[in-house]
């Protein structure tokens, strides 16, 4: 088994101080399209910037991508994206209501989202409960499924890009916009390093550790047993089975789910009620350093305290992804994903 692969300079937001951006006559105060005023930089990704701003049309707040019109491809690249992204509908995803550019900025107006808190600042107070880790995967998914219809591919998965806001709804920022920023060619492999991300995003979920190489997303480097990623069920206590197989196949195997729908499938139902942590799902697991967990398993459908996660309705899930003829029949053996086709990461 080999180290798992990751995409670099993915969906890192850090704050920026606003004396940086004070520059071009760009700052806050200043009107974008005569109508979007900026009010304060929230954080930068790759060659854009986003701000907090406020539409002075519909008198709303609102969240702004500034992108340098002196790199001419790279903000038609942003522009398409947006353009692209714009006319999914699904509420998991950050929605766009506007485009436009110029001559000095491309922009893409979003809905606000300076209440959310990022997954990776959720993440850097210590794991979640694995109900809560399927239910924000599953979400993730879902919506990144919903892009896929329209050949939009995230590539840049991190939980830095997976905003929760107060009353626990997930949405994705940076569908296609930010491949877009990073220069990244949209191949053939969106579908599959999609799943990788969201699995991924699952094992920080479960343990608070980024298992990809490259970009940590501010989280601390999952650990290593005997020079293979350490499954989750050897990091921490009440890992369910599915969730534990699946990382270890998709992140050290290169087998585990093709797509993002793939993924949703197999780990569906998941609740829509928030799991909240509880002390007992933060202890270590004792494992040796052969491998070989002797931590315990809660049951899928259970929290690490044993209680039953509130039960989805049929419309709480996703319908079945247009993906699905090409899902392997795989099926759940008890816990464990077996009947998985094998896929390389490129």
């Amino acid at each position: 088994m080999r180290a798992p692969t990751g995409q670099t300079g993915r969906c890192r937001p850090h704050v920026v101080d606003t004396q940086e951006l004070h520059v071009d006559g760009v700052g806050p105060g200043t009107l974008i399209a005569g109508r979007y005023e900026l009010r304060r930089p929230l954080s930068t990704r790759e060659s854009g910037t986003r701000w907090v701003g406020h539409d002075t049309t519909f008198d709303r707040d609102v969240t702004l991508l500034l992108v340098p019109r002196d790199d001419a491809a790279r903000a038609a690249d942003v522009l398409d994206a947006a353009r692209r992204c714009a006319v999914v509908d699904n509420p998991r995803l950050v929605r766009i209501y506007d485009i436009g550019q110029d001559e000095r900025w491309a922009w893409v107006v979003e809905e606000d989202s300076s209440g959310a808190r990022t997954l990776a600042d959720v993440l850097s107070e210590g794991p979640l409960p694995a109900e809560e880790v399927r239910r924000i995967t599953g979400e993730v998914a879902a919506g990144l499924d919903a892009g896929t219809g329209r050949g939009l591919h995230h590539r840049r998965l991190t939980p830095a890009c997976v905003l929760l806001s107060p009353q626990g709804a997930v949405k994705v920022s940076g569908l296609g916009t930010d491949a877009a920023l990073a220069g990244a060619d949209d191949g053939d492999d969106g579908e599959r390093r999609d799943a990788v991300g969201v699995v991924a995003l699952a094992y920080a979920g479960l343990t608070g550790a980024w298992p990809l190489s490259g970009d940590t997303a501010g989280l601390p480097r999952a650990m290593t047993l005997a020079g293979d990623l350490a499954r989750p069920s050897e990091v921490v206590g009440g890992v369910p089975g599915d969730l534990d197989a699946l990382c270890r196949l998709t992140l050290s195997e290169d087998a585990g789910p093709v797509s993002p729908g793939d993924y949703a499938a197999q780990i569906a139902p998941w609740s829509p009620i928030p799991v909240q942590r509880t002390s007992s799902r933060l202890s270590t697991a004792a494992a040796p350093a052969t491998g070989g967990s002797t931590a315990p398993e809660a049951a899928p459908g259970t929290t690490a305290a044993g209680r039953l996660s509130p039960g989805p309705s049929d419309q709480d899930q996703p319908p079945p992804p247009a993906s699905m003829n090409s899902i392997v029949s795989g099926k759940k053996s008890g816990d464990a994903i077996v009947g998985t086709r094998t896929h390389k990461t490129k």
